[in-house]
């Protein structure tokens, strides 16, 4: 697998930030929310664990385990080997059963639309009392001349733009076309352009996207019904770009927000540059944290490692000076899990929304970039005290999916593949409502997260090796995160945190 963090995340962002194609439109009926229909629904009015079929054998545990269950109430370390259907995948399972209560909140939720106010504040707790400005990108006569003047070049060369287009007289012909309209546009910003751009404070208003771009952008922009604040400042000397997103519509919802280094100032070897610190994981938890708290957005806990791998960075990757921390949302005293994806058009009742995280990526000891996404808001406590099923039932039904489980999954060479199962994570997840088109259940979910190995024929170790940015090769156990299994702890259904239910 590839290891180069940075671009990862870019890319991310920039997917996230932008989503500039829709989904299939929200059919007029939900889909239910789990596999058992109805049985989920009836659990949530009568508080009375759900039938459900047992396990079909005791959890095997170690003697060890035993022992200490015995003398000090210690929860039972559940250990197993199988394979899958295909019988291609070995699972190893190894790992204590979580202490938790057996009545637990069942909460709805809904997709939360940012305000200027809550946006400023947000800016306040990076940017301080430093001016933040908006970030349109206006231009002066003199740029609007230099520009016309490159249009018109590209355009009077007609042999040449034929070459570069393979003989493609239509698509040339085309392009020519669009240079034209675009020469146009820029023609008619001219007469009002200043001669000098002064720098306006923000308003923490939103706008459609246009209000932000060049006069040459902006000719052909087509509103998809997205409304941004976008703005700069500096933080500590250095340049930072804050983006603000809200889309609500039938189609897809978008609420994130990032504040993040401006990369069109500075390039990688000045990233480089920023920072020779090489801080603990705790280190960058507690500069998160502080700026959590001064954001004034809820409770708040760290995302587990195996979390945050599936989002595609590795927290303990010493070879990169870049370094990750997620968090996710607190929800009476329980912890939201963190999952990869939520926004999705295989499916016209998907989600169409995604997870809610707060992820910081740090150069050394220096923000590199901050994205706080898809917050929610609650709309009313479904159930308090929602009786959850027996572990044992929950592990059954997850054992059942992992038998599922096949190497289209995994991004790894040939080879016998091997995954350990090492941590569950038991937390709030988020499924859809039976015919509700806007909001969501959180409801107790145990996650089974793994990791995948690869071995060649002789049970050697397969190598994987990867380039960073500065040329240097790694090499390391060809590996990488899965996430096996999310059992609804109320009625046993097996959840697709894609599609959400």
């Amino acid at each position: 697998m590839r290891k180069n963090r940075l671009i990862v995340f870019l890319i991310c962002a920039l997917v996230m930030a932008l989503v500039l194609c829709g989904c299939q439109a929200t059919p007029e009926h939900g889909a239910v929310t789990s596999k058992n229909d109805g049985t989920y629904e009836a659990a949530l009015q009568n508080n009375v664990s759900p039938t459900f079929e047992p396990a079909t054998a005791a959890p095997e545990t170690t003697a060890e385990a035993s022992t200490n269950m015995e003398q000090s109430q210690q929860p039972a370390t559940y250990t197993d080997s199988f394979t899958n259907a295909s019988g291609d995948v070995t699972i190893n399972l190894s790992f204590q059963e979580p202490i938790i209560n057996t009545a637990q909140p069942v909460i709805q939720v809904r997709p939360m639309e940012f305000s200027g106010e809550q946006v400023q504040k947000i800016a306040a707790a990076f940017f301080g009392n430093e001016p933040i400005y908006e970030n349109t990108q206006q231009m002066t006569k003199a740029e609007i001349e230099a520009a016309i003047l490159e249009l018109r070049q590209t355009i009077s060369d007609w042999s040449g733009m034929l070459s570069y287009y393979d003989g493609d007289e239509t698509l040339a012909q085309s392009v020519k076309d669009d240079y034209e309209r675009r020469i146009a546009s820029l023609e008619l910003a001219y007469q009002n352009a200043p001669d000098g751009i002064e720098r306006i404070p923000c308003s923490w208003q939103f706008h459609s996207d246009d209000y932000y771009m060049s006069p040459e952008q902006a000719s052909s922009f087509v509103d998809e019904g997205h409304r941004y604040i976008k703005a700069s400042g500096m933080i500590n000397g250095l340049p930072y770009i804050l983006t603000a997103c809200n889309r609500e519509a039938a189609d897809y919802r978008i609420h994130n927000l990032s504040v993040g280094l401006d990369d069109t100032v500075l390039s990688y070897d000045d990233l480089k540059n920023i920072s020779n610190a090489h801080p603990t994981k705790e280190d960058l938890q507690a500069k998160a944290q502080e700026l959590i708290a001064k954001m004034d957005i809820g409770q708040w806990a760290p995302a587990s490692d195996d979390e945050v791998g599936l989002l595609g960075f590795s927290p303990n990757d010493s070879s990169s000076n870049f370094k990750t921390i997620a968090y996710t949302r607190v929800y009476d005293g329980i912890r939201a899990t963190l999952y990869e994806g939520g926004l999705t058009k295989a499916d016209a009742y998907a989600s169409n929304y995604y997870y809610e995280s707060l992820t910081f990526l740090f150069c050394g000891d220096v923000l590199y970039r901050f994205e706080y996404m898809g917050p929610l808001q609650v709309v009313a406590a479904v159930n308090q005290n929602v009786q959850i099923l027996p572990f044992n039932d929950i592990l059954s039904a997850a054992k059942q999916q992992m038998q599922m489980f096949t190497t289209e999954q995994l991004m790894l060479p040939d080879g016998n593949i091997v995954v350990d199962v090492g941590h569950i994570e038991w937390g709030l997840s988020r499924i859809r409502i039976r015919d509700n088109a806007t909001d969501f259940y959180l409801t107790p979910t145990c996650a089974f997260f793994g990791t995948a190995k690869a071995y060649d024929a002789n049970g050697q170790v397969v190598k994987d090796q990867w380039m960073d940015p500065d040329g240097t090769t790694h090499e390391q156990q060809a590996q990488c995160p899965v996430l096996l299994a999310v059992v609804n702890a109320v009625d046993g259904s097996i959840i697709d945190t894609q599609q959400g239910y």
